[in-house]
């Protein structure tokens, strides 16, 4: 009986803290070319182990919309010379990632 109580408490105590996931977002830093296109990859991953494709599931939010701006599919595109940070939310979740960009002005 004592074995079922301790098993009872382990399988209560689990329910009652929920894992958050964490976002990793790939590349997480780049140089651009002015007009370049990069497609960004967002997976998130649990603590328990499983790791999803989350690309087209997060909201993308440029520090600087006149650099970059992110598509609902996770493609960034080079507007103007600059850096700039893409926060990147998850809309299930609390879990947050950033990507630096630096815009490079084309080569004299």
């Amino acid at each position: 009986m004592r074995g079922l109580a301790s098993f009872l408490l382990l399988l209560l105590a689990g329910c009652a803290q929920p894992q958050e996931p964490t976002l990793e977002v790939s590349p997480s830093s780049a140089t651009l070319a002015l007009g370049q296109k990069l497609q960004l990859a967002v997976t998130r991953r649990f603590p328990s182990g499983p790791i999803e494709l989350v690309t087209d599931r997060v909201d993308y939010l440029p520090s600087n919309v006149s650099v970059t701006s992110v598509s609902a599919s996770g493609e960034v595109f080079a507007a103007a010379v600059g850096p700039v940070i893409v926060h990147i939310a998850d809309r299930d979740s609390e879990a947050v990632v950033a990507a630096t960009f630096t815009v490079a002005a084309p080569a004299p």
